[in-house]
């Protein structure tokens, strides 16, 4: 009687075939994911580094507290950002004490460089300041007025600098000056002007 449950030959070569080529895509596979897995840490890795070095950019600028000018009861902070003379511009927030750590991005409103190129220490400040603290004062409410729309908190002084910028004009051309944020939305931002500050 014939063995009709017989396994012919060729089936052991084909099912040893499969195996082999079932094993290479085994390793194949493992490879790659090998090679995903590389390319996976490397990016966390760079993530990492890109991370830590916008913490470090973020806490590079200190501020310098120096107390404050006054006009009448008008009052606004007298600042320094590493060293380089800034001014508020959010007149009802809170003063950034000294050593507070601050970031820095470019501004590039005409309006504001206007401000800053007549304003108490610019490139032409206006002569009719009647003295310094007065004009630290008006330079700091007029940038308040086009950060906040401010009112000038009953400054004359204010008022008769933002009547002489109201006779100037300014382009867009080469104005920019940097703002300096802390990590906390009580304090005032301060504004500090770059040499590139230009008006028509």
């Amino acid at each position: 009687m014939k063995n009709i449950f017989k396994i012919p030959g060729s089936f052991y070569k084909i099912s040893d075939k499969a195996l082999k080529g079932g094993i290479k895509m085994q390793r194949l596979r493992g490879r790659v994911s090998a090679a995903l897995l590389v390319v996976l840490l490397a990016a966390v890795s760079i993530a990492a580094s890109f991370s830590a070095a916008l913490t470090a950019e973020a806490a590079e600028y200190t501020v310098e507290n120096s107390g404050y000018a006054y006009e009448g009861s008008t009052r606004v902070g007298r600042f320094s950002v590493n060293g380089k003379a800034a001014f508020c511009c959010d007149h009802e927030k809170f003063t950034p004490p000294t050593g507070t750590k601050a970031s820095a991005s470019v501004g590039k409103s005409a309006d504001v460089a206007k401000v800053l190129y007549y304003g108490y220490g610019g490139p032409e400040q206006w002569s009719g300041f009647a003295d310094s603290s007065s004009a630290l004062v008006a330079t700091s409410l007029a940038l308040d007025h086009y950060f906040n729309d401010g009112s000038g908190d009953g400054s004359a002084s204010y008022s008769a600098f933002m009547d002489f910028l109201s006779t100037k004009d300014a382009t867009m051309s080469g104005t920019s000056y940097i703002i300096y944020k802390t990590g906390r939305a009580s304090y005032q931002r301060l504004i500090a002007r770059t040499p590139d500050i230009s008006v028509s």
